[in-house]
């Protein structure tokens, strides 16, 4: 068991080696600036985020509740932040009526 890091955390890129060894290295700056789509989706996961931070504390106690209910193997963050970005109400609808729990329309 232990740490296994791997990703960018900050200025560096981290991974671990087969024999759980950790490479770290400065974190290479992209070759391209981000794309008009790119800049698009980051925002809307951005205010996904924000969105549900702002959120009253049992309203997302019922998007978790919900997702647990319905079976989903995800939590109630990660629902909302699907049906946020994407705007598919008619999964979000199942889900609820799946749970019994109203998530939909927020308010």
């Amino acid at each position: 068991m232990g740490l296994s890091p791997t990703g960018d955390m900050g200025h560096y890129t981290f991974y671990t080696t087969k024999k759980r060894v950790v490479i770290v290295y400065d974190k290479a700056p992209p070759l391209k600036p981000a794309t008009y789509r790119q800049l698009v989706r980051r925002n809307r996961w951005r205010l996904a985020a924000e969105a549900w931070q702002l959120m009253q504390p049992g309203t997302r106690a019922a998007w978790h509740e919900a997702a647990r209910l319905a079976r989903l193997n995800i939590h109630g963050y990660n629902l909302f932040v699907f049906w946020f970005t994407t705007q598919r109400k008619s999964y979000v609808e199942t889900v609820s009526r799946i749970a019994g729990i109203p998530l939909l329309p927020l308010g």
